[in-house]
């Protein structure tokens, strides 16, 4: 866990920022390299944000709010996006919804449905923090993409007509994807016989479905798990990216879906041009005053240029 008062030449903030140095990011360098003058997607696509606040509630008291550096890349992840590659929607619940008006976000995007409120599906929120994105699935209309909230895109999608798409596969690392068998699953629940174990997760921090019923048949095994999982020794990390990630590849190799991916996991310093994740830089970014306000500096110049287009 990094600590305010650590030294600062302990933290190579700059090596950060420029993707020289890997504090859980991929693709930092981005953020420093000028926009690519490309036009925009010929066929428009929809992508959505998701936020669902009740796992914020299940860890913390008072009301829900964002940090600057999160509300800032929320921002141009929506500009990113409308530049390059068409509509960006928020799905989010009433609570949601009320504090993107609040802090002006709600104008950022083409519309904001909080459709998400009141959904009951028996699930351990405190668990599964990212179950929002799984049964928001269920209320969105394929072909369409999912971005996280700290995913940026910098360039037009190129799908190539696949059914299937995801940052990356991941390796099965029995620390983050253990065994069926360490599972404690419901009595009621047995895994699915067409699942195969040696098929790698699908990373989702980005992700697109071409096809409705595999996207509803996929949200649905995973809702299934989340709500017959029960009390396995967890990592805040295993369940959730199982229910997310691997039965994702699993899902799409039982319908014969070869996934399409846009980087290479174990190379997170790689200089790809596609995307930059934040994900567990975010810890830095909490974390170190100045790295986050660096950061937030960053962020602005791109969402200022990108306004000045008109976007």
């Amino acid at each position: 866990m990094l600590k305010e008062k650590e030294v600062e030449n302990e933290i190579d903030i700059q090596g950060f920022l420029h993707g020289n140095r890997n504090y859980g990011a991929i693709g930092m360098h981005n953020l420093v390299r000028p926009l690519f003058s490309l036009p925009r997607r010929a066929e428009s696509l929809t992508a959505y944000h998701i936020l669902l606040t009740e796992p914020y509630f299940a860890w913390h008291k008072g009301p829900f709010q964002m940090r600057e550096y999160e509300r800032v890349t929320a921002e141009l992840s929506v500009r990113l996006w409308r530049r390059y590659n068409g509509p960006i929607y928020l799905m989010t619940d009433r609570q949601g919804a009320a504090y993107c008006r609040e802090q002006g976000m709600e104008k950022l995007y083409d519309g904001v449905d909080d459709s998400l409120s009141g959904q009951k599906y028996c699930i351990d929120m405190k668990k599964y923090w990212a179950a929002g994105k799984i049964i928001a699935l269920l209320n969105i209309q394929a072909p369409c993409v999912i971005i996280d909230l700290d995913m940026l895109i910098w360039k037009p999608l190129e799908l190539g007509g696949c059914q299937v798409a995801a940052a990356h596969t991941e390796p099965i690392i029995e620390e983050l994807y253990p065994p069926f068998a360490e599972f404690i699953m419901s009595p009621r629940y047995q895994f699915p016989k067409q699942w195969d174990l040696s098929v790698e997760p699908l990373n989702t921090s980005f992700v697109y479905f071409a096809d409705e019923g595999f996207k509803n048949d996929y949200a649905r095994q995973a809702i299934r798990f989340m709500q017959y999982e029960r009390n396995t020794q967890d990592s805040l990390s295993r369940c959730m990216i199982f229910a997310e990630q691997r039965i994702l590849g699993m899902c799409a190799t039982a319908y014969g879906i070869q996934a399409k991916t846009f980087l290479e996991y174990g190379k997170p310093l790689d200089r790809q041009e596609f995307m930059t994740h934040i994900w567990s830089g975010k810890e830095l970014l909490r974390t170190h005053t100045r790295a986050e306000s660096e950061y937030n500096v960053l962020c602005g110049k791109k969402i200022a240029q990108l306004a000045e287009m008109g976007v």
